[in-house]
Parts: structure tokens; sequence; C-alpha cells
């Protein structure tokens, strides 16, 4: 009795037997038989493959399509804060120019244009206020720079 292949069981006959057609035609059998197996798993692998690359693309391509509606949406997201903040900084910015002026007119009226200027600085108390420069006119009970 022939040895048997290991993984297909194909008689595998001794070196003093002769190699009968019977046993050819089995072997030839499930060769055929295992090659079938082996053809239709294919076809099933490579249709399921080609499915798997049809759905691949068609997601990747919509994917794409909203990464560019997200940054379209993002680009004119990004215009609208400039435009905000740029209208933000210029009206900030006039109200610190105004301020500016104001703060440099109370410093002229009171430490610099003291003689006739028309303010009044009321201290409802001393208390904390450190002079570094100026003369109290006890007549006129004013400080004078």
């Amino acid at each position: 009795m022939p040895d048997r292949t290991k993984n297909y069981q194909l008689p595998l006959p001794l070196e003093e037997e002769y190699y009968s057609i019977a046993v050819v035609n089995e072997t030839t059998e499930k060769i055929d038989a295992q090659l079938r197996v082996n053809a239709d798993e294919a076809k099933s692998l490579r249709t399921d493959l080609t499915s798997y690359a049809e759905q691949l693309t068609a997601s990747s391509e919509e994917l794409s399509s909203e990464i560019e509606e997200l940054r379209a949406d993002l680009d004119s997201l990004s215009g609208q804060i400039s435009t905000e903040v740029g209208e933000n900084v210029a009206e900030l910015a006039g109200r610190v120019a105004m301020n500016e002026s104001k703060i440099a007119t109370l410093w002229d009226a009171i430490f610099t244009n003291i003689t006739g200027n028309p303010f009044t600085v009321a201290f409802s108390s001393l208390s904390g206020i450190t002079v570094t420069a100026g003369v109290w006119n006890t007549a006129k009970a004013r400080l004078e720079c």
C-alpha cells in the first residue's frame, strides 16, 4: 500500500511499484477538485475585495468632499472673525485715543497750566496722597505745581 501526501492524502507509490492509471486518475481528480475549491474561494475573495475597494473609494470621495466643505466653512468663518476683530480693534483704538486725549488734557490742566485754569480738583480726603512736587497756596487754599 503506498504512502499518502500530508495535506491532500494523494497516493505516493513505492519505488518498486508501478504507477497505475487508476492511481493517476484518482490523484488528478483530487487535485482538480481542490483547484476548483481554491479557484471558487479566490473568486469570492476577489469579489469581496473589489466590493471593499469600491466602498473605500466611495467613502474616501465622500470624506474628501466633506473636508473641502469644512475647509470652505473654516475659511468663511476665519474671514468673519477677522472682519469682526478688525472692527472691534478699530473701535477700541479710537476709544483709547480719545481717553488718552482726555487724560492729557486733564494732566495739562492740573499739573502744567495751573495758573488761570478753569478746573478745580476736590478731594474728599487727603489720606494716602503724597505730594511729590508743588506748593500749597494758603491764600487760595490750593496746591500749585
